[in-house]
């Protein structure tokens, strides 16, 4: 091998660039199925299942196991570093969620091996739950969606804890799946990747579009119960036509139309069902506008390898 091959880098194998075009789709998906756009949802969540990300992710997922099958791995430049103990699979306690917490505060939604956006496993359940048949297919990892086998939220060792490392701030770095998975029980030194605490994580490079990446835990923040949209439902509209036919005599046309006690509530919460509305005929209407020259790299895309068009339903 070269010298270039045996060079120290900053993670296992450099990202696939569209997983940071797929972040945008996810990111868009968030934004649509938070305001119950599940149509659009859907549609961007395909977008985001590029084929390149999980050949990436393969390059490290795949041939793990066996000391033999790293050594011959060109993606983990296995080399033996003198004095170090040998490695084996260790189990123990969880990373407790405070030292979670504090982990996530400092480095942020993002990988620090190889800088690539994390989706927080909270907002991949709620994802996955509503959108099954897109999210996650099969069992497989060839099955499941491209992006969030990527970029699913990992914390990675510095030091790996077979070879004496604990589940302490300072031991513990945000990582995605396929760096940490990728690394296994070896260490930094063996497989020949920097450590990424040398680098701030205020200082890596984040593409424009994913400077408020937060993992989609705005989702989390903003989940509405089922079939609501801040107007009054069937039962709510019966309740105030009741109210109102008692004191009248008759049936009003419309809730804001009646005297009843609770008439101005209801035309409040008529306004803002349609206020609602339009903020979503806005959120619809500029996003879409945002991903277009997205979804069309998409469909040049697909033209070639026989996959469904994310616009096509």
């Amino acid at each position: 091998m070269d010298e270039e091959f045996w060079k120290v880098r900053r993670c296992m194998l450099e990202p696939a660039s569209e997983i940071f075009e797929a972040a945008v789709f996810l990111d868009a998906a968030a934004d649509f199925h938070a305001a119950g756009l599940k149509g659009d949802a859907r549609k961007a969540l395909r977008a985001a299942d590029i084929p390149a990300i999980l050949d990436w992710c393969e390059q490290l997922l795949g041939g793990r196991g066996s000391l033999d099958a790293y050594r011959r791995s060109p993606v983990h430049r296995f080399r033996d570093v003198p004095g170090l103990p040998a490695s084996k699979v260790l189990d123990g306690p969880v990373i407790p969620a405070s030292v979670q917490r504090v982990v996530l505060d400092r480095d942020g939604c993002f990988c620090r091996f190889c800088g690539i956006p994390v989706i927080r496993p909270e907002a991949r359940k709620i994802m996955r739950d509503a959108y099954p048949e897109t999210v996650e297919r099969g069992a497989g990892n060839l099955e499941r969606h491209a992006a969030f086998q990527a970029m699913a939220l990992d914390f990675g060792h510095i030091v790996p804890r077979s070879r004496g490392g604990r589940n302490t701030p300072d031991n513990l770095v945000v990582s995605c799946a396929p760096c940490k998975s990728g690394r296994g029980n070896w260490t930094l030194e063996e497989v020949g990747v920097a450590d990424p605490r040398s680098t701030p994580a205020s200082a890596r490079p984040v593409p424009p579009a994913l400077r408020k990446w937060d993992g989609l835990a705005r989702i989390l923040r903003e989940r509405r119960p089922s079939g609501t949209n801040g107007s009054l439902d069937a039962t709510g509209r019966q309740a105030a036509d009741a109210a109102a036919s008692s004191r009248s005599g008759r049936k009003p046309q419309h809730p804001a139309d009646s005297a009843a006690p609770g008439a101005e509530e209801v035309k409040s919460r008529r306004d803002s069902g349609e206020g609602e509305d339009r903020r979503r005929r806005s959120l619809k209407g500029g996003r879409m506008q945002g991903l277009a020259t997205l979804f069309k790299a998409v469909r040049r895309r697909n033209r070639g390898t026989g996959k469904t068009d994310p616009n096509s339903e």
